[in-house]
């Protein structure tokens, strides 16, 4: 017997489903179901034998898996024990991406009418009644009483009789218009949907009651429907927030399960690993059967050896069909080179018996057998490359994880692999296993991935080990339930009333992580009102996850308290800093917290707004020794954004410094210095605790001048410490308000050299060894501008002109809306968008003065509520934003304490000229120019005294200048700026200060 080609290529076909009844169809099937690990087609016939009531079953699988032919052999087994069987695909009676109810049934009905050509079932008025309305209803003409008329493309016009007009053919028309066009598919649910329970009934009373009577009659023992394909039913979401595969199987399974018959319906397997599974088997009152890939490997990932003997078999089977199985194996070299390249096709299939017919079936294409490996090889390439063009980096990292672990959790992300085949589902007697698709696993970005998961989770293992430190700093019980999941059993502090409670570590958080959180709290006995939870983060969650947060706080009563991880491993040094640190947070967003009341620098990365693009530039800076002088007003953002650098650098040793305990001390080098050496011994021991470190501890009345020297050999040391231990350089030293340290005319000559020996050594490290970048912060950027200084013979300013100046700009107003639209969802609270105009308008987009002018507005209204929260709406605000220092104090007191005192303290009394100057003239459409200004003010101050003035204000944001033609013109940045001014001045007063 030799290999016939064509008949080869036949039975080779990956489209085309076994019908094991058909004598020819019956010599290619393989009963794979030892190796499958379930019986699943004896159990649905079994079910479908011993019932004397009608049942439904759920049948599912992998598409391709092989359920088609399964199905076909169980209509054949059920047809020999005398049951008459009415299977079809429903795919060729509906449109897959847009199905409903009505549409199967009425399916159902057209296939089970068709198939009762011998059986008298008496005439089903009520259903032709029905299908009449619809025609009617659609416009078009079905005439049952006379015969159906239509056209075949082709052959031409077809009429049939009376007589031999079936139910069939009038539901058969009517879906084949519905399929083909959106617009009656539309129209049809309209008149059906409000009648599913009429048609359902009619189906059962006028055809499957009376089919079976007769079917009885006849020596039938019932009737049974097959519904294949609806497997392939579109995921695409419903308007009622439902998927298309839920409302059809879970919102609308019990519609479907009212026929009077056996039915199976095939269910797309994503239903299995979705949090409805337990709904949809309590809606068909039977949990779905699935049909496993073929076993090529075992979960140990050794061979699996019968199932590679079965697949081979297959294989051969279609090249050889009429010989045994011992003469096919002797048959092998007709279609492979060797047994090899047949055992590495059946492997590389990962038991997916399409994708081996189809990887077979591309061999066929482009060359006659035997197959050589060369050529099965450039095939699997070719299908390799094909899939990972749709594989995404998120998906990589999930298939990593199923790599190892060989299960699932039941997130979306899982379901898109099963779905895209990217990952199979197998059975043995400890239950369903996972894999990853061969053709898959070989490929390099899945190999790289499987050694990045292994890194990841050492670094998970390390940031579990790092929260349960931080937690037992603070008092807490924990116990650990997952490998990212802590409970708190008992907790003092604001907590305490809430324990117990989970806490989740993520990477960076997803929706999956919240909905895991609600559902695992739901578990958890407690007595208060709302149930919490804590989030730690490496990295913030996106808007998607804020907005759930917001959500099941409002739905739920569901409290998540998101902390950043870097904030974690800060505190980790005592208990006191970690209780406070957790305390800080738990105030922040606990029940009745105000978010926007935030009066200290933002070390919460979910509240921090508006400088991403600062915060890049700043690192990369950083990252090549820049010294960077950042200036700005108080409460502008410069301590924050410190804060938020610390975190996203958190790679290298970051030492942050506030200098204000410094202040007016005549020595301070010796003081500084240690804190520095300290922080990086500390950090060091952190990343290494075994190690030796032999720094000594300089005298705190030293002169920095007889330190600098062995500070600048002590840090070097330090640093290669650190470098060892894993950090990476240069070491990162963060001063924040400087002005506390910086000479003044009134300091002694011992406090100016004093400076210079402390940032002469700074600058060593920076300039000379590489091994520090600096960044200074504060109002003024005296230290970068002074270069001689007032007293006698001191040396001029090591680090005049040393850093590059960035001043922190107030935002935009897109910026602002953002801050104050994501703080509002933390709280359940939302602004119009006059509102949100106006408070940008108002603040000039500084986020300080933003944010506590949403905090008023919050305290002072009765917020109307909607289903998204509360609504605050201008119409219902204005008194306040009109007259803010009445009702807030803190925006009263930052104007007076932080600018205005400011001014006076450095006696910079043009700045405040020009800013009276301007807000009584704000009328003017143009602003002030600067020619008129100048002029103005040439009696009092010097024109260069005016433009530093001017460059200043401009550059920290109080000032707007605006360039016109023949000249500058400048305006108020901040208008509650100007209120605060005309507040302080009588009316006379405000008269003199206006142009004439």
């Amino acid at each position: 017997m030799t290999l016939d080609l064509r008949k080869f290529y036949q039975a080779i076909n990956p489209a085309k489903s076994l019908a094991v009844e058909n004598s020819e169809d019956g010599k290619y099937y393989i009963d794979f179901s030892s190796v499958r690990g379930n019986q699943t087609i004896e159990n649905l016939k079994r079910t479908i034998r011993l019932s004397d009531t009608p049942t439904c079953q759920l049948f599912t699988g992998q598409i391709g898996c092989g359920k088609s032919t399964e199905l076909l052999r169980l209509k054949a087994q059920l047809e020999q024990e005398e049951f008459h069987v009415v299977y079809f695909e429903s795919s060729q009676d509906l449109d897959m991406l847009d199905v409903d109810v009505g549409d199967i049934l009425l399916a159902i009905a057209r296939h089970v009418s068709g198939s009762l050509k011998e059986i008298t079932i008496g005439e089903p008025k009520g259903f032709k009644r029905l299908l009449q309305d619809v025609a009617k209803f659609l416009q078009t003409e079905i005439d049952l009483s006379s015969g159906i008329e239509f056209s075949i493309p082709g052959i031409g016009q077809i009429t049939i009789s009376s007589e031999e007009t079936s139910l069939a053919l009038g539901i058969g028309k009517i879906t084949a218009k519905v399929k083909e066009s959106p617009k009656f598919r539309d129209r049809l649910r309209q008149y059906l949907e409000p009648q599913t329970k009429s048609l359902i009934d009619t189906i059962n009373q006028e055809l499957l009651e009376p089919a079976i009577n007769s079917l009885k009659q006849q020596g039938k023992k019932g009737l049974v429907v097959i519904v294949d394909n609806l497997d392939r039913v579109d995921n695409r979401p419903k308007p009622s927030g439902s998927t298309q595969q839920e409302y059809l199987f879970i919102d609308r399974g019990e519609q479907l399960r009212g026929l009077n018959c056996h039915v199976v319906y095939t269910v797309p397997l994503g239903l299995i690993f979705s949090n409805e599974f337990d709904h949809l088997s309590q809606q068909f009152m039977a949990k779905p059967l699935v049909l496993p890939m073929v076993s090529v490997k075992l979960r140990d990932g050794s061979e699996c050896a019968e199932g590679m003997i079965l697949l081979r078999q297959m294989v051969l089977t279609r090249a050889f069909p009429d010989l045994s199985p011992e003469q096919r194996i002797d048959r092998i070299t007709e279609i492979f080179d060797s047994s090899e390249t047949l055992n590495r096709l059946c492997r590389v299939s990962g038991g997916h018996v399409r994708n081996l017919l189809w990887l077979l079936h591309e061999c066929l294409l482009k060359d006659d057998p035997p197959y050589t490996r060369d050529l099965l090889e450039e095939v699997i390439g070719k299908r390799r490359n094909e899939i990972i063009l749709a594989v995404t980096e998120e998906e990589w990292a999930l298939l990593r994880q199923v790599g190892q672990q060989k299960k699932l959790v039941g997130s979306d992300g899982e379901q898109i692999l099963i779905q895209s085949m990217f990952i199979y589902e197998y059975r043995d007697s400890q239950g369903f296993w996972f894999d990853v698709n061969p053709i898959l696993a070989e490929a390099r970005e899945l190999a790289e991935a499987l050694v990045a998961v292994q890194k990841d989770q050492k670094l998970l293992e390390n940031a579990v080990e790092k929260v349960q430190q931080f937690l037992m700093n603070t008092g807490a019980i924990t116990t650990l339930e997952e490998k990212r999941i802590l409970r708190i059993t008992a907790i003092p502090g604001r907590l305490k009333s809430y324990a117990p409670l989970p806490v989740m570590f993520a990477a960076q958080p997803i929706d999956q992580n919240v909905t895991e959180l609600v559902q695992y709290s739901a578990k958890l006995a407690g007595n208060s009102l709302y149930k919490v939870s804590i989030l730690l983060y490496r990295k913030p969650p996106d808007t998607s996850v804020r907005l759930q947060m917001a959500q099941v706080r409002a739905r739920d009563h569901f409290v998540l308290i998101p902390i950043p991880f870097a904030a974690i491993e800060q505190a980790l040094s005592n208990e006191a800093t970690s209780t406070g640190l957790l305390a800080q947070y738990a105030e922040r967003y606990l029940p009745g917290a105000d978010l926007f009341d935030d009066r200290n620098a933002i070390g919460d990365t979910l509240c921090f707004f508006g400088r991403g693009n600062l915060l890049h530039s700043l690192e990369e800076d950083l990252r090549r020794n820049q010294g960077i002088g950042l200036f700005g007003l108080r409460k502008s953002g410069k301590t924050s954004l410190l804060l938020q650098l610390g975190f996203a650098m958190r790679q290298y040793p970051v030492v942050h410094i506030d200098l204000q305990p410094y202040g007016g001390k005549l020595r301070y080098g010796a003081e500084l210095f240690n804190k520095i050496l300290q922080e990086l011994s500390l950090l060091i021991k952190k990343s290494t605790p075994n190690a030796t470190l032999n720094w000594a501890t300089f005298q705190r009345d030293c002169p920095a001048a007889d330190l600098g020297t062995d500070f600048v050999r002590q840090v070097s040391e330090l640093a290669k410490l650190l470098s060892e231990s894993g950090y990476q350089l240069p070491i990162l030293l963060f001063l924040d308000e400087i002005e506390r340290i910086l000479p003044t005319k009134e300091d002694s000559r011992e406090r100016a050299e004093e400076f210079n020996a402390f940032f002469g050594g700074l600058r060593a490290l920076s300039q000379e060894k590489q091994l520090l970048s600096i960044l200074i912060a504060d109002v003024h950027p005296d230290l970068n501008r002074i270069n001689h200084w007032s007293q006698a013979s001191v040396p001029t300013n090591p680090v005049f002109n040393f850093f590059k100046e960035i001043f922190v700009f107030p935002f935009s107003e897109e910026e602002t809306t953002e801050m104050l639209i994501e703080i509002g969802k933390l709280m359940g609270v939302a602004f119009d968008k006059e509102t949100l105009v106006t408070i940008h308008r108002e603040s000039g987009g500084h986020p300080f003065i933003a944010r506590q002018l949403a905090s008023l507005l919050c305290q002072k209204t009765d917020q109307d509520k909607s289903e998204s929260g509360k609504l605050i709406k201008l119409s219902t605000v204005t008194r306040y934003l009109k007259r803010p220092f009445k009702y807030s104090g803190i925006l009263k007191d930052y104007f007076e304490q932080s600018i205005w005192a400011d001014l006076k303290k450095r006696e910079n009394f043009s700045a405040m000229a020009i800013l009276r100057l301007i807000a009584c003239n704000e009328e003017l459409p143009e602003g002030v120019k600067e020619e008129a200004l100048l002029d103005r003010l040439s009696s009092d101050f010097s024109e260069s005294e005016c433009l530093d003035a001017l460059r200043w204000l401009e550059d920290v944001g109080l000032l707007v200048r605006e360039e016109l033609e023949e000249d500058d013109s400048y305006q108020l940045q901040i208008l509650l700026m100007s209120r605060w001014l005309k507040m302080q001045m009588k009316p006379e007063e405000i008269n003199r200060w206006q142009l004439k």
